[in-house]
């Protein structure tokens, strides 16, 4: 996990700085977050493994009703590519993962280690991702191209975490832009400005749900900081991940 203090950041796009801005990302405009911590990676199959061993998708508990009502209609027992061997190795990130996997691993990692683990919302991620002054990419506000897992990259897969430095964000959080697109827990119809919504009640139901970061077989326009993707949340695909957050207080938000 890495530290991203409490404060205020800029979210969304400015369309007269970042000629790829689309609608949903504007206005850009201020949002503040108490301090809390996010993962320095997105969770790698050898750690959702940990939740597979402990009988997680056995354990109705740490289900949402919606998710443990599909996962039974689905027969979900794994990942979808859980048994692909060109995306399962132990340090690639976990794809396959629908929106209610996401939550229940995330659910279980509280339950397992008493520590306030959540999937972000889509503001936690953005600050994460980008810092405070709205830079465009992890990095700064040029692109480039060499410091991401994308289309332009031609590894076609999801890579290993971490193994573009240069792509880190300034709270030191690796592969927020490319690699595989991020479950966030923010439903779909929670426009701009944002607002947080209290954990426990935004994670009920089955709206559609935000994904962020792009992924690698997407284009520049899609791995930014801003961009935003939605799904519905039985879905998964080989470029769909996720990461962990955790509160720092009690209170939450």
């Amino acid at each position: 996990m890495v530290d991203v203090p409490a404060g205020p950041f800029l979210m969304g796009s400015d369309k007269s700085k970042d000629g790829d801005a689309e609608s949903g990302e504007q206005p850009q405009h201020e949002v503040t977050l108490p301090a809390y911590r996010i993962g320095k990676y997105p969770v790698t199959n050898a750690q959702f493994a940990c939740f597979l061993a402990a009988g997680g998708y056995e354990n109705e508990t740490h289900w949402t009703k919606a998710g443990w009502a599909e996962k039974k209609k689905q027969g979900w027992q794994e990942p979808r590519y859980w048994e692909d061997a060109r995306l399962n190795q132990a340090n690639q990130p976990v794809v396959g993962v629908s929106w209610y996997e996401a939550v229940a691993y995330c659910n279980w990692l509280k339950g397992t280690t008493g520590r306030e683990f959540r999937l972000p919302d889509e503001a936690m991620w953005e600050k994460a991702a980008r810092g405070t002054q709205g830079q465009i990419y992890p990095w700064g506000d040029e692109w480039q191209p060499e410091n991401l897992n994308w289309s332009g990259s031609n590894i076609n897969w999801p890579s290993a975490v971490g193994i573009f430095p240069d792509g880190k964000s300034p709270f030191e959080a690796y592969d927020m832009c490319g690699n595989v697109w991020e479950w966030c827990s923010t439903a779909y119809g929670n426009n701009y400005p944002f607002e947080a919504v209290a954990y426990e009640q935004e994670i009920e139901g089955n709206e559609r749900r935000r994904l962020r970061g792009g992924a690698f077989d997407h284009l520049q326009r899609y791995c930014r900081a801003a961009s935003r993707l939605l799904n519905y949340p039985d879905y998964g695909n080989n470029y769909f991940g996720f990461r962990v957050a955790e509160h720092l207080s009690i209170s939450g938000f």
